[in-house]
């Protein structure tokens, strides 16, 4: 029969079955979050440039082009199986990596030219766009700054955001970056002895930062999958460190250590603490040459609760972090959408990792764990069974080469104020304002108080009812329900509609610019508001 055909049938019995209420995991497959860490990191960057494509759009009150559209249908057609999971055989990605990357310019050009040519050539001034729907503080020509949300705002109009400098210092081997807020030390081999924030310590068990590698030999699909046995065979990287300190008086000092790692390969791993951030920023240039073999960073921590929680596209979701049931320990590598956090059961107290473009995570008994690189055989290898042949194989290993993973690590709080959530810092760690000249103005939102783990997350531009409309995207990401308040400038109208842009609530004809229009939300909830401005 057909699909159609068997939901008919079931819909005839629906009362009598029983309802699985979660997820139905799948206990497979759970190396292609990490395979092919280029493509992963060029389709993250295309999804970045559509998101500052679309944010312009919302700006300057205009449609986006046919340019825009097309790397749309390109990166739908990348989540193609087994394009996206790095799956594939290698002709795919010799072909499509080259294109990957000439989406990003050509969305970036788009970006560059709408400004161009929606601006007044009189009223224009080299300024910065702010593509983000939440507030940024950016360090920007030598002074820190702060960027309203979905705003162009002219350099001779930045406001100073002033912060304590950061400091470095070195007592021994140990060498300490803080500014005030956040602190940071590094032991003589470059890991993280002590993370504080505000004064509140990560319950470290040992030193975080520490990289392991492990023989990446799956059972079956070498692409595909990473085994439970490869995990309990990691082997820490204990080579002897070379460390340098750059831009030492600067306003961003950064800590270097240089090493060799596995049998072949080497690491530089930079570390990066900036004036009022409260994350450390992370920097590891890898020339990777050792086959069929994982790089993992790991952190210790003494936080035992019983889940943990890992980032997704809209939202979160919890795993458990100890060996139990069989479901349980069937998930040992998580997928995770650019952010995980392990903490106590309160949530109150732990340590996040806030990742550009990986998506491979592990915890257990509080060992939270980011996978940087695998290097397995390609798909249609000697010996592999199935049909995927490839003349361009043999026994050739992907990821062999230079590579540069961009995280961060600091304290995690469920009750952060948003500016501090990890959902948020994966956005504004990795999508800086944009430098253009233009005409200064903003699409009309003012911020959101309230809710902190409400998170706006896109801007996108709607012209089928409302010239100059656009829709506003927020997700609730910690399972939380609660109650914000969206403020828009004078003359902003607003109304909720679904994920299709249909009404679900009469038009707020003039939200009050004092209290702004309140938005209840439920855990996970996706929530979306149509914005247009009138002159009445």
């Amino acid at each position: 029969g057909t699909i159609e055909g068997f939901f008919d049938r079931l819909a005839e019995r629906r009362d009598d079955l029983p309802v699985w209420q979660g997820e139905m995991y799948m206990q497979g497959h759970r190396g292609v979050q990490t395979t092919q860490a280029e493509l992963k990191r060029r389709f993250r960057a295309v999804e970045r440039a559509l998101q500052v494509r679309e944010a312009a759009a919302c700006v300057l009150g205009q449609p986006t082009d046919a340019a825009t559209d097309h790397a749309w249908r390109r990166i739908v057609f990348a989540q193609f199986h087994d394009y996206i999971p790095g799956s594939s055989v290698p002709e795919v990605y010799e072909e499509h990596l080259p294109e990957l990357a000439q989406l990003v310019e050509a969305v970036e050009r788009d970006t560059a030219d709408a400004f161009a040519n929606g601006s007044d050539e009189n009223a224009a001034e080299p300024g910065w766009f702010n593509p983000l729907p939440v507030p940024q503080a950016e360090w920007l020509d030598g002074r820190r700054v702060s960027l309203s949300p979905l705003s162009v705002t002219a350099e001779s109009a930045l406001e100073e955001a002033p912060a304590a400098p950061v400091r470095v210092t070195e007592d021994g081997g140990r060498v300490t970056l803080a500014n005030g807020r956040a602190a940071f030390v590094l032991d003589a081999e470059g890991r993280l002895e002590a993370i504080t924030r505000d004064g509140v310590d990560v319950a470290l068990r040992e030193p975080a930062g520490e990289l392991y590698t492990f023989p990446d030999h799956p059972a079956n699909y070498d692409a595909w999958d990473v085994d439970r046995a490869t995990l309990a065979n990691g082997r820490r990287v204990d080579s002897a460190v070379n460390r340098r300190i750059d831009n030492p008086d600067g306003p961003i000092p950064q800590v270097v250590y240089s090493r060799a790692v596995g049998r072949s390969s080497r690491a530089e791993v930079r570390y990066e603490l900036r004036p009022g951030e409260t994350v450390l920023r992370i920097q590891i240039d890898l020339d990777w040459q050792d086959p069929q073999t994982l790089l993992k960073w790991a952190a210790p921590t003494n936080y035992t609760g019983r889940m943990a929680r890992f980032g997704a596209p809209y939202g979160s979701t919890l795993r458990p972090q100890h060996v139990g049931p069989l479901e349980n320990d069937a998930m040992f590598e998580v997928p995770g959408s650019r952010w995980a956090a392990v903490a106590d059961d309160t949530e109150r107290d732990g340590l996040m990792l806030v990742t550009e473009a990986k998506y491979g995570f592990g915890c257990r008994d509080g060992l939270l764990h980011l996978s940087l690189i695998r290097s397995p055989r390609y798909t249609g290898h000697r010996g592999e069974g199935g049909g995927n042949a490839s003349a361009n194989v043999a026994d050739r290993c992907s990821d062999l080469g230079p590579h540069t993973a961009h995280f961060a690590v600091g304290v995690y709080s469920a009750d952060a104020p948003r500016a501090e959530q990890p959902a948020a810092l994966a956005d504004t760690l990795f999508t800086p304002p944009v430098r253009v000249t233009a005409t200064p103005g903003d699409a009309g939102l003012r911020g959101l108080e309230g809710g902190d783990s409400l998170v706006p997350a896109w801007a996108k531009p709607v012209f089928d009812t409302e010239p100059g409309g656009w829709t506003l995207r927020l997700h609730e990401t910690l399972g939380r329900r609660g109650a914000a308040h969206l403020k828009f400038a004078a003359g902003c109208h607003a109304q909720q509609v679904d994920l299709k842009g249909d009404p679900l609530a009469p038009l707020d004809a003039s939200p009050s610019e004092a209290d702004g229009l309140r938005v209840d939300f439920a855990p996970y909830q996706i929530l979306s508001y149509r914005i247009t401005r009138r002159g009445d």
